[in-house]
């Protein structure tokens, strides 16, 4: 149907396949029906703010107005955005996940993994003034304030298994940890560098699931006959490795794979490397720049350049969270200063337009001859949320096929390049 009309319905979204109400009731965000009040529509109302740019309780009583059928004042929407509206948002985040991850089980790779999880976070910058409740890494330049998201999903199904933010002081190797209690036999985990922790590799091992990540600078490597990486590295007649390595202090048996980088991208990391460290960085750290490098505990029956396609895909993630943060306006929402459940009530908002974007993005990549622009498709759906009110909340989203997909370039990405060294 999606293919023959080229267009999609708002009651498509996975939003009206659950009870809201009822889960608004359980928490008693609402305690009784109301014309100007309900579940479905303060979702709405603060995904167009968060789009808008404008978190204010007086736009989001205005937005309340335009999709309900009487106004609410600014000061009733004070006394709603409460501690039972983030935990209303929260519910609808878990369902809308769950709902998602019910088809996982039935899907498999092209490289025989049950599931590829993928896990990246990104920062949001929020006003000074909220961080007594968002605090984050003021970096020796006084108080700052943020939130960070971290978001894993199946890449093979698009579903998604977290989806969880925090402040803004929190490290990737902790959020990473929440992953692992979901983890089962089969999956291939990809990680970047910042959810380096040899004691979770050696569990995702223990759980018969496989891994494979990029290798930060600062972790060591030895050879069998005890030659560092470095060394390795360094020999002119080396431009591609693949053995078997023992990492960081703990010893820790893995596979690494790497092939030289072309000459300019080594020069612009070296550069960027020594611009942050002002001129202090590592031997080590430079060395590496020169390489791309992967470690794993995947065997020798996927290729080198099967790993190097597999973590490409990682692009992804990234690509995805570059979609939705351009679809909406997060500087300036959180630019000034409000209390907690107001922000974190805007932010699960945020997230819930994050859900539905993947869904349709989901649903879309199942359509033949289609390469599917996440940038596009999140602007489209933002355009839509936007204009939606009570006379227009079951209008499609109208969109031609050719406005969301990609433009065809000359230049190839950095991690295709990357891929044609393995040729």
């Amino acid at each position: 149907m999606i293919g023959m009309s080229k267009r999609l319905h708002t009651n498509d979204s996975p939003l009206h396949l659950l009870q809201l109400e009822d889960l608004a009731k359980s928490v008693s965000f609402i305690q009784r029906k109301t014309q100007g009040f309900s579940a479905f529509g303060v979702i709405i109302a603060l995904i167009k703010c968060a789009i808008k740019g404008d978190g204010s309780f007086n736009n989001i009583a205005l937005e309340l107005g335009v999709l309900e059928r009487k106004t609410i004042s600014r000061v009733a929407v004070y006394k709603r955005i409460t501690n039972n509206a983030p935990q209303f948002l929260r519910a609808v985040i878990k369902e809308l996940v769950k709902q998602s991850s019910s088809s996982i089980s039935k899907l498999t790779s092209k490289h025989g993994f049950t599931r590829v999880l993928m896990e990246d976070s990104t920062f949001q910058v929020m006003g000074k003034g909220n961080a007594l409740n968002f605090p984050a890494h003021g970096n020796g330049v006084g108080r700052t304030a943020g939130f960070k998201l971290d978001l894993a999903f199946d890449l093979l199904t698009g579903s998604t298994l977290s989806q969880t933010f925090t402040h803004g002081t929190h490290q990737d190797k902790e959020l990473g940890k929440y992953l692992l209690s979901q983890i089962k036999p089969g999956d291939l985990v990809v990680r970047d560098m910042g959810y380096f922790v040899t004691e979770s590799f050696k569990l995702i091992d223990d759980m018969s699931a496989f891994w494979l990540t990029r290798l930060p600078a600062n972790v060591s490597v030895t050879f069998s006959k005890g030659a560092s990486l470095e060394k390795r590295l360094r020999s002119r007649s080396n431009n591609f490795i693949d053995e078997e390595v023992s990492v960081g202090t703990c010893g820790m048996r893995a596979r690494l794979v790497a092939v030289r980088a072309d000459k300019k991208t080594a020069t612009q990391r070296r550069r960027a490397r020594n611009a942050k460290s002002k001129g202090r960085a590592s031997s080590q750290a430079l060395a590496r720049d020169g390489w791309h490098i992967l470690l794993t505990n995947v065997s020798s029956d996927v290729t080198a350049k099967e790993l190097f396609e597999i973590y490409a895909l990682r692009w992804n993630i990234e690509t995805r969270f570059k979609a939705w943060k351009q679809s909406l306006n997060l500087g300036k929402v959180f630019k000034g200063a409000s209390n907690e459940d107001h922000y974190e009530s805007l932010i699960l908002a945020a997230l819930i337009q994050q859900l539905m974007g993947f869904n349709l993005a989901a649903r879309l990549s199942k359509l033949k001859n289609l390469a599917l622009s996440m940038e596009k498709l999140f602007e489209a759906l933002s355009v839509h949320l936007s204009a939606l009110s009570q006379s227009t909340l079951s209008d499609p989203i109208r969109f031609r096929m050719c406005q969301i997909s990609i433009e065809k370039r000359n230049r190839q990405p950095a991690h295709v390049q990357w891929l044609n060294l393995l040729s």
